[in-house]
């Protein structure tokens, strides 16, 4: 097996994992990513996140090893940010864990080192948001140098970091002996899977943000991420829409993108490339946009209206297209998902892989943090998972690595660490 990227092909078999670590009585860190953006919910809008951390923990733990866990939080720009702790993820995973995981308020100095040091063999802490710390996105030598006197190995579990060069991820990697977590593994498994997928493949982008979305449609159609037919839904979908000049009246539309989108439809029909576009929209009024106003084709819509999630006509024809393509990625969520009148596209879709998977199973990977949170939101989360279905914790860098970039966070591990 081997991830392809644009700096040079990396064996996985040559990557560090668990195994190559003798953690017994060691203080080892261990990188995850809980970052749930700083939600009002704290830590309740990333249980996947949080269960997807949980067999390289509890491997570690089993082992005996001392686990100081960080992660980041939201964005507090090398500020501490009350409201960015990751106090309540502590709390949070100790039921999962099925012991409790204490917290300590720093992740570097004196009171971090003294609290790996104190720690029992098979006991674990959440240390404090690494963001609270300017050196962190910034990758700066000294921040590294402090993490790395709170722990002897380093195990970097945070694939959806993988996109980007941080202290505790590739900072720490050149410095302690380092490895990869399983869950990290796991998604470099499923995107070769995902490569390798039988033809035809579909894949269903939705989200919010389409500007950064273009690169990997564009692939779609004739990179490594080539898929033979796209489904376009939420603020992408409605952009490709005004790309074809129709007016979707209050509807969410990414303007800026909109000469793109309509290259990219152009170049889809030469290549023969089939993209459905929503057909219809269950909308609601400007001024009640929590109550379902009725359902609209898309030059329907009246002039308070906005889409908010996909209409029936849509869903029954991506039920069958789902339902008869053996190769699947579906990246980001269709409507406005966190209110549940207009969580029914979204669902209806996902019942249907599931039901195809269990029929006749094939290559399924969901990605994108606004479609897990809805999935789990809507109980879906579990029983998807347990037919088969990938559930990526990565976003961005499930993204760049489908469009060929190389990955920060598996090239730092490649390269033998300093003595």
């Amino acid at each position: 097996m081997v991830l392809r990227n644009k700096m040079q092909a990396i064996p996985l078999t040559h990557l560090p994992t668990l195994e190559h670590l003798e953690v017994r009585g060691r203080r080892v860190l261990l990188r995850v990513d809980f970052n749930d953006g700083g939600a009002a919910e704290g830590a309740s809008a990333i249980p996947h996140r949080l269960e997807a951390s949980l067999p390289t923990l509890q491997w570690l733990l089993e082992r005996g090893a001392r686990v100081g866990i960080l992660t980041h939080r939201g964005r507090p720009q090398g500020r501490v940010v009350p409201s960015l702790s990751t106090a309540p993820l502590a709390a949070a995973l100790s039921p999962l864990v099925g012991q409790p995981i204490g917290f300590v308020p720093d992740c570097i100095g004196r009171v971090a080192q003294q609290a790996m040091a104190d720690l029992a063999p098979g006991a674990a802490v959440m240390l404090e948001n690494t963001r609270f710390h300017l050196g962190e996105q910034l990758n700066q030598a000294p921040f590294v140098a402090q993490l790395a006197q709170v722990g002897e190995m380093l195990v970097n579990d945070a694939f959806a970091c993988a996109h980007r060069t941080q202290a505790s991820t590739n900072g720490l990697a050149a410095l302690l002996p380092t490895a990869l977590g399983r869950q990290f593994v796991q998604e470099l498994r499923w995107l070769e899977q995902w490569r390798t997928a039988p033809a035809p493949r579909a894949m269903l982008v939705g989200g919010n943000a389409v500007l950064p979305k273009l690169e990997l449609l564009q692939h779609c159609l004739s990179g490594t991420a080539k898929a033979e037919i796209l489904l376009l839904g939420g603020v992408v979908g409605q952009t490709f829409l005004a790309a074809k000049d129709l007016h979707l009246r209050q509807s969410l539309i990414e303007f800026g993108a909109v000469e793109s989108a309509r290259s990219l439809l152009a170049e889809a029909g030469v290549l023969g490339c089939r993209v459905h576009l929503p057909r219809d929209f269950v909308v609601a009024d400007r001024a009640t946009p929590g109550l379902v106003a009725g359902v609209r084709k898309p030059h329907q819509l009246e002039p308070n209206e906005t889409a908010q999630d996909l209409g029936p006509q849509t869903v029954a024809v991506w039920e069958r297209i789902l339902q008869d393509t053996p190769s699947v990625l579906w990246f980001g969520s269709v409507g406005v998902w966190q209110q549940a009148a207009f969580r029914a596209g979204l669902e209806a879709l996902a019942k249907a892989l599931l039901a195809r998977q269990r029929r006749q199973p094939g290559v399924v990977l969901l990605a994108g943090n606004g479609l897990l949170q809805a999935l789990t939101a809507g109980g879906l989360a579990a029983p998807l998972a347990a037919a088969g279905i990938a559930l990526s914790t990565g976003g961005g860098a499930l993204q760049q690595a489908l469009t060929s970039h190389s990955l920060p966070g598996v090239q730092a591990v490649a390269r033998p660490a300093k003595p």
